[in-house]
């Protein structure tokens, strides 16, 4: 953590719980660094408080730690050449790309992570596609291989046609 504040004075770290982190006497040119150990991540808040040589205390300023965590591998659902399906990250961005890293489409995670991709021109049957998933802090996944399954009859049958029914047997055509 990096700063500046009254040449003199002293800087307070704090966590969420108000136990102090690490302290440090500002330079005389009003800079001051202070090195967390372990560092703090991912959102994690941490309360900065300046005292001078006279003993006032400046109002707490409060900072977050950035997220620096990858989010989860995407989960895919389904690939039947046109739409990629899955679960990953809720918000996150999903990018489907060619075997080769050139992006196809992209779509973003809905609240409960669901997504759908949809693709153009549509691929054939075995054909591969790459899914990342990235985070609002711009933290990129690992990749996963989604495989085109378009030989799976996903259309549902016909309605079934009921010619009768006398309570016990049902009589018709499918």
């Amino acid at each position: 953590i990096q700063g500046t504040a009254e040449p003199g004075s002293t800087i307070q770290i704090k966590n969420e719980d108000g136990e102090v982190l690490g302290s440090v006497i500002v330079d005389n040119n009003g800079n001051y660094t202070i090195e967390l150990n372990p560092p703090l991540s991912n959102g994690e808040e941490i309360k900065v408080t300046a005292t001078d040589k006279s003993n006032n205390t400046s109002i707490e300023t409060v900072v977050n730690a950035p997220d620096t965590t990858a989010p989860l591998l995407p989960v895919i659902a389904g690939f039947d050449g046109t739409t990629v399906v899955g679960t990953a990250e809720p918000g996150s961005t999903i990018i489907v790309s060619d075997t080769e890293g050139n992006e196809l489409a992209t779509a973003i995670a809905d609240e409960e992570g669901n997504f759908s991709v949809g693709l153009e021109p549509a691929f054939e049957d075995g054909a591969e596609v790459e899914v990342t998933a990235t985070d609002a802090a711009g933290n990129e996944s690992d990749s996963v291989t989604a495989v085109a399954d378009t030989a799976t009859d996903t259309t549902a049958p016909e309605v079934p046609v009921i010619e009768g029914f006398d309570g016990t047997t049902v009589v018709g055509t499918a």
